[in-house]
């Protein structure tokens, strides 16, 4: 796909190139940006080392087939770096499009302004991925999930360690029993968690119950289109991807979120809350999926250490099991950066 070749109208806009880091995975938006309204024309999503190549491609979205706006030409472009302005203006012979150098460029603000501003104008169902079935099914089990309220019976200090949901273990902690704010938190693992606490956007998936103001008028318009289920109408059930520059989660997303509040609404209907502490129990989900639960207390203290404890030494989630009979397991497969130390060896100072 490309415009060079087609008659596209000039239109009467400067466009920013903007490049920002996407901090819970490894890739980065590369994006135009409409100087004027702060419209993101067009981006892609790319790993951290692609080039100048990239601008190029989320250029031709940009023109061709534009997030926001009407297909044209841009009456000139702004970037930080001299390098990717030669590079464009080699590409942009014969078209007429000036590209200059801005090192003060506010493309980046930009960027961030308008995914905010997104936010407000999209839906579960804006997305060119969208699957009206999941959506539903994510809709189904938030309903049953509110009214359930799991924060009754679950602390925010409660951690429940998930294996067999997904392809790796799970960290879950319900929001609610000592917060304003009612949802549900997935991380990859305890050290992502730790960092949450210093950055909000380390978390894996993250699902809020929000009044309709906050979710927006187009989810209030999807769910009266298709008579998604709510348990409370103050209560619509926003899930989103720190990772992912979109306001709403996608189907993966939503289909995981379905299965973490399905499996914990299994733990809680269990004999389980009620035993001190749960570790390493196998529940089912009613496809016949069966997963490990294991509930830990979170505090600054129950967090992995650098060095791991031996096989047969206490573990260190102070639940009085052996390691190999509590954690073991799930460290390994939660490949935390301490495995570069195995169970039970000793630390680098020979200690």
């Amino acid at each position: 796909m490309s415009f060079l070749d087609s008659d596209f109208p000039r239109l009467e806009s400067t466009w920013m190139g903007a490049r920002r880091e996407l901090p819970s995975e490894a890739r980065h938006q590369v994006a135009w940006v409409d100087e004027a309204s702060g419209e993101v024309r067009g981006f892609v999503l790319v790993p951290p080392e692609a080039g100048p190549e990239a601008f190029w491609e989320a250029l031709v979205q940009a023109v061709v087939e534009p997030r926001q706006g009407l297909p044209g030409l841009p009456a000139r472009l702004l970037v930080e770096e001299t390098s990717l302005q030669e590079t464009l203006q080699e590409l942009l012979q014969g078209t007429g499009i000036p590209v200059e150098v801005s090192p003060r460029l506010l493309a980046g603000e930009a960027l961030e302004k308008s995914a905010r501003r997104l936010a407000r104008a999209a839906g579960y169902l804006s997305r060119e991925d969208a699957e009206p079935a999941s959506v539903a099914a994510f809709f189904d089990s938030a309903a049953r999930w509110a009214a359930l309220e799991p924060w009754m019976a679950l602390e925010d200090s409660d951690l429940l360690l998930l294996d067999g949901l997904a392809d790796s273990p799970l960290v879950a902690s319900v929001m609610g029993a000592n917060s304003p704010d009612q949802g549900l938190a997935l991380f990859a693992s305890v050290d992502q968690l730790a960092a949450f606490l210093e950055d909000s956007r380390q978390v894996r998936l993250f699902m809020q119950f929000a009044p309709p103001e906050v979710a927006g008028p187009v989810v209030q318009a999807e769910i009266a289109r298709h008579g998604w289920p709510l348990a409370d109408p103050d209560w619509i059930p926003v899930a989103s991807n720190p990772g992912d520059p979109r306001p709403f989660a996608g189907p993966a997303d939503l289909r995981l979120l379905s299965r973490v509040m399905e499996a914990i609404e299994v733990y809680l209907e269990s004999d389980l809350p009620g035993q001190e502490p749960v570790v390493d129990e196998t529940l089912a989900l009613a496809d016949g999926c069966s997963f490990r639960v294991t509930r830990q207390r979170w505090s600054t203290e129950a967090a992995p250490p650098t060095r791991r404890p031996g096989r047969n030494e206490p573990c260190w989630c102070g639940s009085g099991r052996k390691y190999k009979k509590c954690h073991l397991d799930h460290d390994q497969q939660a490949s935390r950066p301490s495995d570069a130390i195995g169970p039970g060896s000793k630390d680098s100072s020979g200690g």
